[in-house]
């Protein structure tokens, strides 16, 4: 009401009083503000709000990432089981082979002496008819 009155200037107002000039620049200085914050309050709302959101999405992101390394490390776990249990069949599957291998050898063995039984039989009746 009185900013809009062209005798209410800082410099009209100064003509008659000195500090009636420093409060008539008070109340230019509050009106201005009283528009700027009009304009300024909703943006700064809407900041605040945008601010929470943003701090919310932090956070949920941040779990989001946590469970995601939780996760790599229980799969990385099972990476390492599985790595433990393949080199673990591959040494048995070694073994195995190695196992049949001397069984088969063995089989041999046995069957070449078995052709031994009968000549050591033949020879013994031979000794035993000779004395």
């Amino acid at each position: 009401k009185y900013t809009t009155d062209p005798d209410f200037t800082p410099e009209a107002v100064g003509k008659v009083s000195g500090a009636a000039r420093g409060l008539c620049l008070w109340v230019h200085a509050m009106g201005t503000y009283g528009l700027v914050n009009k304009d300024v309050a909703p943006k700064k709302a809407k900041l605040k709000a945008a601010q929470d959101t943003l701090q919310k999405k932090k956070t949920a992101l941040q779990d989001a990432r946590n469970m995601l390394e939780e996760v790599r490390k229980k799969v990385q776990a099972l990476k390492d089981k599985y790595d433990q249990s393949l080199a673990s069949k591959e040494s048995l599957q070694r073994e195995l082979d190695e196992l049949e291998l001397k069984l088969q050898r063995a089989e041999k063995l046995v069957q070449g002496l078995a052709g031994e039984k009968n000549r050591w039989e033949v020879s013994i009746t031979t000794f035993e008819d000779e004395i």
